[in-house]
């Protein structure tokens, strides 16, 4: 295996860095700078959403008057059909994973999405993202704060729906849009670790050269360093598909450890399929952070 390590400043050619342009509903081609506009027209591969867990910490009436906004503009705008009324879960946390763990059992076939409604820097934050990874139920989360600004601003209102439903559209299954051109290779895994202590780490996973995607629910870490099992997970996440890759790229954002490489170089010895692993590190400009455990 050989590694390229480059500590100085990469000089690339413009044309090297064109911003491609996407395939939207009807496989037309679209600017990216347009592409919210044409994302009013649909999803190019869209998702039905058959139930909407909320747990909210905030007044009920509140949270239910922001859903049914919700609703209204997602049906309006991006033609996709929630549930006119959300399950309300319980304030108590074991209560709430017991509603849900619940529902799972029982309807497996359902495509569900979790929304939370928290104060910010919330504890149960992390809980609620445990729970939604364990059952594998996308979810999207929506600081109290957030909600203020809605109810103060009708504009600001359209603005924050108007990313809060794709976003949650793409995490429940739906593609927003595929890619013009193909890209080279067959299959990119990102990942992303948050600063605080007890964060969530994200993942993405592009699945085919058509730059289709999904993002998964990940599970709370410690720190900014994946474990082994993290690694494991994550390149599961990546092969999970109809047909194993044959070249993976790894992207990761921030200093990636050699602990990191070593449980990689552990977790490909399961995929001989795989005959190529690319680990592309995205270091920052400044690489040391004050209080980087605790936030700052």
């Amino acid at each position: 295996k050989k590694f390229l390590r480059i500590n100085r400043r990469v000089t690339v050619k413009p044309d090297r860095l064109e911003i491609p342009n996407l395939k939207i509903k009807g496989n037309l081609s679209v600017s990216p700078n347009k592409i919210m506009k044409n994302l009013w027209e649909g999803f190019f591969k869209p998702v039905r959403i058959d139930e909407v867990f909320l747990f909210t910490e905030s007044d009920g009436n509140i949270a239910l008057s922001f859903y049914e906004d919700l609703v209204k503009r997602s049906e309006e705008v991006f033609g996709t059909y929630f549930p006119k009324k959300p399950i309300i879960l319980p304030k108590n946390i074991a209560e709430t994973k017991q509603t849900v763990k619940n529902y799972r059992d029982y309807n497996q076939r359902r495509k569900c999405v979790l929304i939370s409604i928290l104060s910010d820097h919330n504890t149960n934050y992390k809980t609620i993202n445990g729970i939604c990874y364990e059952l594998g139920i996308p979810s999207k989360n929506i600081t109290i704060r957030t909600l203020e600004r809605i109810r103060n601003d009708p504009r600001r209102s359209r603005s924050i729906l108007d990313n809060t439903i794709p976003s949650l559209l793409s995490r429940a299954g739906g593609i927003p849009w595929t890619l013009d051109k193909p890209l080279n290779y067959d299959r990119y895994l990102a990942v992303d670790v948050g600063r605080s202590i007890s964060e969530a780490w994200g993942i993405g996973v592009v699945y085919n050269k058509n730059g289709s995607f999904r993002v998964g629910p990940t599970d709370i870490l410690k720190g900014e360093d994946l474990d082994e099992d993290s690694i494991n997970k994550a390149i599961a996440s990546a092969v999970d598909f109809n047909e194993l890759p044959e070249t993976l790229i790894y992207l990761r954002d921030g200093t990636i450890p050699r602990s990191e490489i070593k449980y990689l170089m552990s977790a490909m010895e399961s995929y001989p399929e795989i005959k190529n692993l690319s680990v592309v590190s995205f270091e920052k400009a400044n690489p040391y952070r004050l209080f980087r455990l605790y936030g700052n």
